[in-house]
């Protein structure tokens, strides 16, 4: 094969891989409208801390991520109600703006939105009555993260990682 042959053969597999990742884009934009978090997982790095990450597609908007006040309620579609302990004393609240929660977290979720992520560590989605969502980690054990205000997403794809500290509440603080 000449290279000549070999040069258009590459360009043109280049082309075609090009066309096939446009089609996905457009699928799933089209599927998706706002963007989507695709995947939760809470892995534990040391004996006091655990590594949340969320996987994203096509996102518009930001995040922000918070611990929940004690007394605080929770989001419900058409505002706050009070707060009944279904996840845990403590509370770490994920907000995404202009984002939604895969369809496939639905089998996940009990009645009430609630699921498990690993042992004593649960999660509960909530759809504040403006757009996007929000994500509730929750615990018997007291949590801290460092808030962020403004999380910028990457355009087409990414991942979300945020460090949970877990002890007692004297070494959260």
């Amino acid at each position: 094969m000449t290279k000549k042959k070999a040069l258009l053969i590459g360009i043109g597999l280049v082309f075609i891989a090009a066309i096939i990742v446009s089609v996905n884009l457009v699928f799933c934009a089209s599927k998706y409208g706002n963007g989507v978090v695709t995947r939760i997982s809470l892995t534990q790095k040391r004996e006091d801390t655990m590594l949340l990450q969320m996987n994203y597609l096509l996102p518009s908007g930001n995040y922000s991520v918070r611990a929940v006040p004690e007394g605080e309620g929770e989001y419900i579609g058409d505002g706050m109600i009070d707060y009944n302990g279904a996840i845990g004393k403590y509370r770490i609240m994920i907000h995404f703006g202009d984002v939604e929660l895969a369809e496939s977290f639905a089998k996940k979720m009990d009645e009430n939105g609630i699921f498990m992520l690993a042992d004593g560590v649960w999660a509960k989605t909530a759809a504040p009555s403006d757009h996007g969502f929000v994500l509730y980690i929750g615990s018997d054990k007291p949590l801290g993260v460092e808030p962020v205000e403004h999380g910028t997403l990457n355009a087409l794809a990414g991942t979300i990682k945020i460090s949970i500290a877990e002890g007692n509440e004297s070494t959260l603080t």
